[in-house]
This record gives C-alpha cells, sequence and structure tokens, in this order.
C-alpha cells in the first residue's frame, strides 16, 4: 500500500484549488502537509509544473529518491544549463567536483569562508550560516554548487544568497562566468583556469584536478 492510499484511507487526503492549480494536502492532529511538495522535496516524483520546480531543482543536486538511481546519469544536473550556455556538460560536472565534490558528487550546500569548506545537511542550515557571515561583516566566501565568490559576484543573484544556492541557479552563473573567462582568453583551457585564479601558480593544480575529473565523467557517459 502506498503513502498516499493509506492516508485516503483514513481520509485524510483533502484537493485544493490554489495558485492556478489543484494541491493535494494531508491533514492531521498536528497540521496540514502539502503532499505534492512533499513528494517532490524527497525525490519521490518529478514537479508536473512550475509551483514545484525548485523543489526538485534541490532533490536532483541532492540526488534523493529516483534522481539517485542508476538510469539518473551524474551529469543531468548540468545538462540544461550547459546547452544554453553552450558547454559541455562534462566540463560543468568536473568544475563543480574540483569546487564542491565530496564522496564522489557535488553537493550544493557547501560554503567555503577563510580557506575553510563546510557542508551542510540542507539549504536551509547553508542559507542560515551565509546570512550569519554577511550579519558578521564577511562577504568573502565562496557559496553553493559552483563555489562561486559571493562579494564579488552577488548581483548576479541579485544580492540573495537563497538563490546564490538554488543548484540550477548557481550552475548558470558560472556558466556565465566561464563564458565571459572565455571570451577575454580565446581559450577554454585557460578560462578554466581563471574561473579559480588568474595565478598560474594555484590555477595550473587547480585545472590538473579538473581534468581528472573531466575524464573520468567522459569515460563513464553520463551514468
Amino acid at each position: 500500500m502506498s503513502y498516499l492510499q493509506a492516508m485516503a484511507n483514513k481520509n485524510e487526503l483533502k484537493l485544493i484549488k490554489a495558485n492556478g492549480g489543484y494541491d493535494i494536502w494531508a491533514t492531521n492532529q498536528t497540521g496540514a502537509i502539502n503532499v505534492g511538495e512533499m513528494l517532490v522535496k524527497n525525490g519521490l516524483i518529478g514537479a508536473s509544473d512550475n509551483r514545484y520546480a525548485s523543489f526538485e531543482d534541490d532533490a536532483v543536486a541532492e540526488r534523493k529518491g529516483i534522481w539517485g538511481t542508476a538510469c539518473v546519469g551524474k551529469l543531468t544536473p548540468f545538462e540544461a544549463t550547459a546547452k544554453r550556455a553552450g558547454i559541455e556538460p562534462a566540463v560543468l560536472f568536473a568544475l563543480a567536483q574540483n569546487e564542491s565534490g565530496i564522496n564522489g558528487r557535488p553537493w550544493p550546500w557547501t560554503l567555503n569562508a577563510n580557506g575553510k569548506a563546510r557542508y551542510f545537511r540542507s539549504r536551509e542550515d547553508a542559507f542560515r550560516a551565509a546570512e550569519s557571515l554577511i550579519k558578521n561583516g564577511n562577504e568573502n566566501f565562496d557559496i553553493g554548487t559552483m563555489q562561486v565568490h559571493w562579494a564579488y559576484h552577488k548581483q548576479r543573484f541579485g544580492n540573495s544568497t537563497w538563490r546564490a544556492l538554488q543548484p540550477s541557479t548557481n550552475v548558470s552563473v558560472a556558466a556565465q562566468i566561464l563564458r565571459e573567462n572565455y571570451r577575454s582568453t580565446g581559450n577554454m583551457n585557460e578560462a578554466i583556469r581563471r574561473y579559480h585564479s588568474k595565478n598560474p601558480n594555484k590555477n595550473q593544480p587547480y585545472f590538473n584536478k579538473f581534468i581528472t575529473h573531466y575524464r573520468s565523467a567522459r569515460s563513464e557517459g553520463s551514468i
């Protein structure tokens, strides 16, 4: 018996019209739960419309539920942005691995302040930590899947750390930066190096790590 069937048998489901569509709510003694939102957040279903798109975005990045299965490639979170930007998905994935990779995959809820990476369990936790840094006068940190530098690029996120943490937005901004680097250098390898630093002593070791991740992604396909 499915979760929805179990709730339906207890007469706990209600269909409510909202935001131009219909939501299913489960009610009990402690309150009400938007079932559609809950299922998308946990990667049990995909988003059926734009109301839940950001929740699906988070679930895909975290590889929750159906998004963590073998049939969903690790390049999936990067494919749409890569297509729009004209960049190979494996390039964005390898950059993300360099920037926020842990346990073999990029992690969207990552901050790096004062050279120390911090990996959070949720977007909410990372958001609170970022806001705390700003409140204490420190805007010199990197944020999100692609570790975009907040002080330099916060305007690209509308000065919103919550938006900066949204995986698809973070990857899109990183792609913009990479394309800008390419336009100024005329060389994609140099653009990748400069994503990290213009200093050759810093960016060459970074590029070497990138090549390792890139080759791995290419050899494995989208698995």
